[in-house]
């Protein structure tokens, strides 16, 4: 995709979780996908359009239906192709998910943390407990069930000296948002 105007969106993560500054004539790789995200964008993943936005800095791109009085306008981006996976088929972002295993029965303690929306400090006090344990010596793990494709909750854990941590994209989704008739199972 090439970047047309440049919105909220001023620049992007890229797989390294760095973030790139764009530039109108950037030409960019997204993934099509949903967001629903209470203090940010609403999107979707539209008909053929010629023009999309970038719903979100890990450049999960669709149409806003909606935004935060906060958020300005999007990032406008037009599509130039697709990636092929082989033989015309486009490529998607399923093709990279781990495999599922055979369920087992769970041998270690879980935590898990909820909250009422973005922004409630759920990773923060996620990262703390992943902090707080390891120095205690336990050999922690972390993950993020929610959400569009972004390092930067991610990378909070590994700062924190998560031994792992797996998201929805670790699974092949862009985001938890809308994923039609797929069910997330991990």
């Amino acid at each position: 995709s090439r970047v047309v105007k440049i919105g909220r969106h001023a620049a992007m993560e890229l797989n390294c979780g760095r973030k790139a500054k764009l530039y109108e004539g950037d030409v960019i790789v997204g993934a099509f996908g949903s967001r629903y995200a209470t203090n940010q964008y609403e999107g979707c993943v539209p008909q053929q359009m010629d023009h999309y936005h970038m719903l979100s800095q890990g450049a999960v791109l669709g149409q806003v239906v909606s935004a935060d009085y906060s958020m300005g306008e999007p990032t406008v981006i037009e599509p130039v192709g697709f990636i092929d996976a082989g033989g015309g088929e486009v490529l998607n972002l399923r093709r990279f998910g781990l495999a599922a295993v055979e369920e087992q029965p769970v041998t270690v303690p879980v935590l898990l943390l909820l909250g009422t929306s973005m922004d409630a400090v759920k990773t923060t006090a996620a990262a703390s407990l992943v902090r707080g344990l390891s120095r205690a010596g336990w050999n922690v793990h972390a993950g993020k069930l929610t959400g569009t494709g972004c390092a930067k909750d991610i990378n909070h854990m590994r700062d924190a000296v998560a031994r792992r941590v797996l998201d929805f994209t670790s699974f092949g989704f862009d985001s938890t948002a809308s994923p039609g008739h797929t069910t997330l199972e991990f």
